[in-house]
């Protein structure tokens, strides 16, 4: 069991919502330890308190509501999406502690960018971040480079402890992002997202074969493609709604398109979500990445689950003069195809 400070269980409560935490808190415990979140419900006897970063923050810029705004961005003299960043990683230090009650992964976003800009700790662990978004003349700044050398540029000041004679160091080592090690540390370098994958095989059929690999990124979903046994030229490319086909193309429905739109362009702002354009080939060789901004590897848009077909022909994108060119793109025979499966 992954051991959690007993603070995560707030001292001032009923017996019954005392007892009802803790169990939350094993659910929380067990879904962290796989790699997932659990956010803890309501309790009635507890009452959180605004944060005290918040109220600094409040008074020092004189704004009320702390948020990752431009009206903060021109007080802190910060750009806008620094505030958002310092915000993301309260995020991503909210999911990754296992949560708590009566909170949300937005609160502790915004404490903990109050934190940066008011010379918190948060502003020594996040001084990359400020030093690259605020100006040398503000507040910020200057707090931060301050925070830096009281929390030892952005060093995690511990209690010590005695182990086996031995006092423990007064300060934990930094995190390094580059080479982050366990779910807390991938966490918390990466702002808090889970970074989902998915794959697509395609066995040999009509000659082609290949791998589709998906990713969330920030923007989206990078698809990276490899083929072989494809004709040079464009090939059009969909997310088809089945992923159940018994290795029959014809049976992997239409077009996935939970939006109820017509067919276009994958750069298109209404399209079926599974139109992903053309693969080019060019002598013999179809290889390439792109980032799609619409399908999701969860809710609504998941493609997980579903199918990815490379047709014969180019994808006309919609703008085709007949009926087929908004539902298909013209794109011909469907030459092979392979169910989207979630990956490690």
């Amino acid at each position: 069991m992954t051991k959690v400070p007993q603070r995560y269980v707030p001292k001032k409560l009923s017996k019954k919502d005392k007892k009802k935490q803790q169990k939350e808190l094993k659910k929380s415990r067990k879904a962290y330890k796989k790699g997932k979140y659990y956010t803890r419900k309501k309790v009635k006897s507890f009452k959180s308190k605004v944060s005290p970063h918040i109220l600094k923050a409040r008074k020092m810029y004189k704004i009320d509501k702390i948020r990752p705004t431009r009206k903060l961005a021109k007080a802190s003299k910060c750009k806008l999406k620094g505030l958002k960043k310092m915000f993301q990683k309260g995020q991503g230090a909210y999911f990754s502690s296992g949560s708590r009650p009566n909170q949300t992964g937005h609160s502790w976003g915004y404490a903990r960018m109050a934190s940066a800009i008011t010379g918190g700790k948060a502003s020594a662990v996040d001084f990359k971040i400020i030093k690259e978004n605020c100006k040398k003349n503000s507040r910020a700044y200057k707090l931060a480079k301050k925070a830096r050398k009281t929390y030892k540029k952005g060093m995690k000041r511990v209690k010590q402890v005695k182990i086996g004679g031995k006092w423990t160091k007064k300060y934990k080592k930094k995190i390094n992002c580059k080479n982050p090690k366990g779910f807390s540390q991938k966490q918390h370098c990466n702002y808090g997202r889970v970074t989902r994958k998915a794959k697509a095989t395609f066995n040999k059929k009509n000659n082609v074969s290949g791998e589709v690999l998906f990713e969330e990124v920030k923007k989206g979903v990078k698809v990276t493609y490899d083929f072989k046994g494809l004709k040079n030229g464009s090939h059009g490319f969909h997310v088809h709604e089945k992923g159940n086909f018994n290795g029959d193309c014809n049976k992997a429905g239409s077009h996935f398109n939970p939006s109820g739109h017509k067919h276009s362009g994958r750069k298109s702002r209404k399209r079926h979500i599974g139109d992903l354009g053309n693969v080019i080939t060019k002598n013999r060789v179809t290889r390439g990445s792109f980032i799609d901004k619409k399908i999701s590897l969860k809710g609504k848009n998941n493609i997980i689950g579903r199918s990815i077909i490379v047709h014969d022909l180019k994808d006309d994108l919609g703008k085709g003069k007949n009926k087929e060119s908004l539902k298909t793109g013209n794109a011909g025979a469907r030459l092979n195809c392979a169910k989207i499966l979630k990956s490690k």
